[in-house]
């Protein structure tokens, strides 16, 4: 199995234990499937971290002008941005069936926007959880030494704090996100994708009030773990 390094200048990867994370099979290159969905009731999740509490997202409570319809369209297109330059796939979740990503708000609000990812549940797993998200300030902590190994996901937690300022489009206001660039930055880290030092990146710690598009760094992150489209 080639081996990438855990960090570099465009791109990285979040490991957990020893571990990569992507969905799908558990070998860099395998094209990947994941479901999503919405919470759609007050739900505790204890075994993470900044998405341990979340509830159900009424889009006009977000922002002016952030309708029910412009809010549906803005994750179809945040989803489809990734299936568009890699492997990996996705669809909503049918009635009844668990949602391998699970959108809500926080219930108790903190930060911006977080993904909590954890990985299927193997013998001698810690049951740990990667968490990461968009940070106005402080960069994030480097993982220690390299991961050797593949793990395939079992669950993704996006969460949006409720008490900022959230819009649809850009005005150059660094201080109220984007939904679309936050919505694509946490997809990113749903699929496996960490923060990279290089500031162009979409996948950089920092909001950017800029639009969102993929970065070479971003696609080629994505095409390591899940191939290239189709």
């Amino acid at each position: 199995m080639a081996m990438l390094p855990a960090r570099s200048a465009d791109y990285a990867l979040i490991q957990l234990d020893g571990k990569y994370l992507k969905w799908g099979a558990p070998q860099f290159g395998a094209p990947g499937l994941a479901t999503y969905g919405f919470v759609t009731r007050p739900t505790r999740f204890p075994a993470t971290r900044n998405c341990s509490s979340m509830t159900r997202i009424e889009p006009e409570a977000l922002g002016p002008g952030i309708t029910e319809t412009r809010w549906s369209e803005t994750v179809r297109s945040a989803f489809a941005a990734w299936s568009a330059i890699a492997g990996i796939q996705f669809r909503p979740a049918r009635a009844n069936e668990r949602a391998n990503i699970l959108i809500g708000i926080q219930a108790e609000p903190q930060g911006w926007a977080f993904t909590d990812v954890s990985p299927s549940r193997v013998p001698g797993a810690t049951g740990s959880i990667a968490t990461r998200g968009l940070n106005p300030q402080v960069p994030p902590f480097p993982p220690s030494g390299t991961a050797s190994s593949v793990a395939t996901l079992r669950q993704a937690l996006i969460c949006l704090n409720p008490r900022r300022s959230w819009k649809i489009g850009l005005d150059g206001n660094v201080r109220v996100y984007d939904l679309g660039f936050t919505l694509m930055h946490e997809i990113g880290h749903a699929i496996g994708l960490d923060h990279p030092s290089n500031g162009d990146a979409l996948m950089h710690f920092r909001y950017r009030d800029m639009p969102a598009s993929l970065h070479q760094g971003d696609i080629l992150g994505a095409r390591f773990l899940y191939g290239p489209p189709g």
